[in-house]
């Protein structure tokens, strides 16, 4: 007598469905805990260790890198660097080591980039090193001249946009599937979303100039000139008396 007994067609297919159950609920337990544990960036844990007046200055700036930097020095930075790489790093090694499949592993690619840039306030430029590096490394050693090299030229800003702009083109370049192609396209609407929020989305009066300076600076416009300055003001005067004239035709 067999001591294995095979299931009836019916038992296996149900057995069969419970495990795709199980793998896409653990999947979406993973991309919850990469999401959820991004949402605090390391510059706001390094503020609590800082003085009163670091504190504030840190409060009012853009929770990076960049930021520590200027105000706490050149160790907080590279620890707050390494804290937010680690934190893209880990989600897709650790999701690759468990067995997950590919599009889990870029699901947790762009979970901690997700959390760590619409609710905890950061741009992900440390984050978004680590989970492309993690998820994909040919393709990140494709685009990582591109994002290196202007730093040389102090365009270090452009040089990730692009970077990150050209990653599903890498990806399509390399054959990976269209869904991960769709996939990778979420690094870059992922910086847009942060670069064209700066400090924030209140108040803010849209112009050109001020898109194109967040997108390809990272920073706001400078104040023009008092010479820029009145030839503003002369043009919005001109167009309000248009605007004038028109009504009363």
């Amino acid at each position: 007598m067999q001591n294995h007994i095979r299931a009836a067609p019916g038992e296996e297919s149900a057995s069969a469905g419970h495990r795709r159950r199980w793998s896409l609920w653990r999947s979406l337990f993973a991309v919850t805990l990469a999401f959820a544990g991004a949402c605090v960036p390391a510059a706001r844990l390094a503020a609590l260790l800082a003085t009163p007046e670091a504190r504030r200055r840190l409060a009012a700036a853009n929770p990076g890198t960049s930021s520590v930097y200027r105000v706490m020095g050149k160790k907080a930075a590279v620890a707050v660097f390494t804290a937010d790489a680690l934190k893209g790093l880990l989600p897709p090694l650790l999701g690759r080591a468990a067995g997950a499949g590919p599009i889990t592993i870029d699901a947790l690619m762009l979970a901690p980039l997700a959390g760590h840039v619409v609710v905890g306030g950061g741009r992900g430029v440390a984050i978004l090193a680590g989970s492309v590096l993690a998820a994909d490394p040919p393709g990140f050693a494709i685009i990582l001249p591109i994002w290196v090299a202007p730093t040389v030229k102090n365009e270090h800003a452009r040089g990730v946009l692009v970077a990150c702009l050209l990653f599903p083109v890498v990806r399509w370049l390399l054959g990976r599937s269209k869904a991960r192609v769709a996939l990778a396209a979420g690094v870059p609407l992922l910086l847009v979303y942060a670069r064209l929020r700066g400090p924030g989305w209140a108040d803010t009066r849209w112009t050109p100039r001020l898109v194109w300076s967040r997108l390809t600076c990272d920073a706001e416009p400078p104040e023009p000139s008092p010479l820029e300055a009145v030839a503003l003001e002369a043009g919005r005067a001109d167009t309000a008396l248009a605007d004038r004239r028109v009504r009363h035709v």
